[in-house]
């Protein structure tokens, strides 16, 4: 009776580790409560976040966002995030220099644009 006991302590760490995964970081204590557009909202962005990080195809994404839809429960919404790494709520991290690259494509651009002109002034 007592491994019992555990397994079904273990399956609720499990529903609430994903629901905590899946929910931004919020504790959903009971995977029985219903589940809001907000939270069927933040599981789509989530699953898209993971489809352009290359863990789920794009017939596995779609899949699993007609699920989100049919899902009523926070358990239910929570069991299609189970097997993916938590969100990195920051999101990915930008490239060091990536405004300098900018300014110098900028630059060079308007260089280009500058010296064009000038030899249609000249050709004319």
């Amino acid at each position: 009776m007592a491994r019992t006991d555990l397994s079904c302590l273990g399956h609720r760490a499990r529903i609430v580790a994903s629901s905590l995964a899946a929910n931004g970081g919020r504790t959903v204590t009971d995977p029985a409560l219903r589940a809001s557009d907000d939270d069927r909202r933040r599981i789509i962005a989530s699953l898209e976040r993971h489809t352009t990080a290359g863990r789920l195809s794009l017939d596995e994404f779609s899949e699993r966002v007609g699920l989100v839809y049919e899902a009523a429960t926070h358990g239910e919404l929570a069991s299609l995030t189970r097997d993916l790494p938590a969100d990195d709520i920051t999101g990915p991290p930008r490239p060091e220099g990536g405004h300098r690259q900018l300014l110098a494509a900028m630059l060079l651009a308007a260089m280009t644009i500058a010296v064009l002109a000038l030899m249609l002034a000249i050709l004319r």
